[in-house]
């Protein structure tokens, strides 16, 4: 009895708990479902009084003379403010009044306006915004209003602000603001959001100089034009003049703001994998293939040596790395015979090719390199091998591998505090650019910027940092493109008073890697191959008149020429394909 009695009271406690869970789901669901309800009551309520007073607000402005409808500052001008708050039932709203002329399709539009007013009627929109614990909502009308008789010109100008972006595509919802406090009568400040082919059409300007008008939009990059200053003279564009009847029409272009990153890192520490083939202890998996020499080749049946064989490496399984690096590797392919090497994935002894989408080329094999692989995630490629795979189609001839190599990154260290300075290339005057400025990195080595789509300079004063940008994994200048997020790691090097840093590319600005970059001067000669980002780096050059560099690259045309290192000099070389 008394176990039984003791099961008892713990399951009574059991269904205490459970209940009180539920009652809590319930009534917590019940609160949420309230406080929801209270604030669609309360929404709903300040509709009601918002619509109250925007039905108001119209038949006072009707009530007023055609001539009198304008805003503050507006154009046309008038007496209603543009913003203004007032209260109604205990809510406080936000009222906006936007007046503008509107050119009517009846008489002709624009240019083609059989009477050459573009002021046939009045729009009026107004709105009304509120907020109830925290969410903002808003309604608004909109009406037109014509003189009475005949359409008359208001003596001004229009101004048409057409709005792109960086495909010329037409911006819709931009917002465009006109200013002008110059005309010594009074100030026009007036902001119009673009329509659907990306333009504002505003008649009855005032006549006058100095219209300063400024694009905008949210997430979006601004665009404006600019004043007149010691620095800029003749700044592009400046502000805007507009003439009684007739049109001034600009052209703006914005588009999404992109995020930029930039790593500052010191000379990694690089570790290999290296096979010379001096026997066939670093190989496995052969198939037709033999050691032979220092090199991997076709095995051969009496004398004639078979079609087709593979080869792979041992695996290597780096247990604390930063980054892959690359692969590469030397061979000899005489006439009727090829090589190519793949990347394969180990697991438990077997081995997967790794994919075209992660790495395209793989799957046919690369036939020329080294191979960048920095890329792939070192979590799901922790264990790599090659495979070398070698064809021919005379009996008599085999092609070779003499060496192999994959490299991995131990560590890059960062560099902290390290000043880069950017320069874009859009102009807003003569040798002034709209983003030209310094940021530094933080303490683990990285920057972030939000930036405007643009072609950027990144340089380093080696100087003032003591330190020279080595390599930058990306060619540079750097063009950005718009709502991109990119990422520029810089591996810098002590700095030296005279450096050389040649980026070696294709006409297509693509990186070129196994280059040989031959540097030669008066008792002074070195040649580099340039890496996976196509670049090599000089560092510590001799005070020489000159020096002369040669390229040869396989498809292109060998290039020579002359240069003058003085300091620290930045070189992109784009080779010509051979015809």
């Amino acid at each position: 009895m008394f176990h039984s009695h003791k099961n008892q009271k713990a399951f009574s406690l059991v269904e205490v708990v459970v209940a009180s869970a539920i009652l809590l789901l319930f009534f917590g669901g019940l609160l949420s479902g309230v406080k929801l309800m209270v604030e669609l009551i309360g929404h709903s309520k300040a509709e009601t009084g918002a619509r109250s007073l925007a039905l108001s607000k119209m038949e006072y402005i009707r009530s007023l003379n055609y001539d009198s409808i304008g805003t503050v500052s507006g154009v046309p001008s008038g007496v209603i403010p543009q913003t203004s708050t007032t209260s109604l039932n205990g809510i406080v709203y936000t009222e906006r009044v936007l007046v503008l002329y509107v050119d009517r399709p009846e008489d002709g539009l624009e240019g083609d306006d059989e009477n050459g007013v573009l002021e046939d009627s009045k729009r009026i929109k107004v709105e009304y915004t509120w907020t109830i614990r925290g969410d903002e909502k808003s309604i608004f009308l909109v009406t037109d209003m014509s003189p009475k008789g005949m359409e008359t010109s208001s003596g001004g100008g229009t101004l048409i602000v057409n709005v792109f972006n960086a495909t010329v595509e037409p911006v819709s919802g931009a917002s465009v603001r006109i200013f002008n406090d110059t005309l010594g009568t009074s100030t026009v400040d007036v902001t119009v959001d673009t329509n659907v082919s990306g333009r504002v059409i505003i008649p009855g300007v005032p006549p006058g100089g100095g219209y300063q008008i400024t694009v905008t939009k949210d997430g979006y990059s601004t665009d404006k034009t600019y004043d007149v200053t010691a620095e800029n003279t003749d700044p592009s564009p400046p502000h805007v003049a507009v003439a009684s009847s007739t049109i001034t029409t600009m052209y703006f272009s914005i588009d999404e703001m992109a995020t930029l990153t930039l790593r500052s890192l010191g000379e990694p520490v690089v570790l290999e994998f290296v096979d010379e083939f001096t026997n066939a202890t670093l190989l496995t998996q052969m198939n037709n293939t033999a050691v032979s020499g220092g090199a991997i080749a076709l095995t051969s049946v009496e004398g004639s040596y078979v079609a087709s064989g593979h080869a792979y490496s041992t695996t290597t399984a780096p247990t604390t790395f930063s980054s892959w690096n690359t692969f590469e590797w030397d061979f000899v392919a005489p006439t009727s015979t090829t090589v190519s090497v793949s990347l394969y994935q180990e697991s438990g002894g077997t081995f997967s090719l790794v994919d075209d989408a992660v790495l395209p080329g793989n799957t046919v094999g690369f036939t020329s390199s080294p191979v960048d692989i920095s890329h792939l995630a070192t979590s799901t490629y922790a264990r790599l091998a090659l495979r070398a795979n070698l064809d021919s189609s005379d009996q008599a001839v085999t092609p070779e591998v003499v060496s192999w190599r994959l490299t991995y990154i131990e560590s890059e260290p960062p560099l902290a505090d390290l000043t880069f300075d950017l320069v874009g290339t859009k102009s807003i005057g003569i040798d002034v650019f709209k983003y030209q400025d310094s940021t530094v990195t933080d303490a683990g080595g990285v920057r972030t910027l939000s930036l405007e789509w643009d072609v950027y300079t990144i340089t380093v004063d080696g100087a003032t940092e003591g330190y020279d940008i080595k390599e930058v994994r990306e060619v540079l200048p750097y063009t950005l493109a718009p709502g991109a997020n990119a990422t520029l790691a810089f591996v810098l090097a002590p700095h030296t008073a005279r450096t050389l840093h040649i980026t070696v590319t294709d006409q297509n600005n693509v990186p070129l890697s196994g280059s040989p970059v031959e540097l030669s001067g008066t008792g002074y000669d070195e040649t580099m191959t340039t890496s996976a980002y196509g670049q090599v780096f000089f560092s510590d050059l001799p005070s020489l008149e000159s020096f002369t560099i040669n390229i040869s690259q396989s498809g292109f045309d060998a290039y020579s020429n002359t240069i003058i290192v003085s300091g620290n000099i930045t070189e992109v070389i784009a080779l010509t394909p051979s015809i």
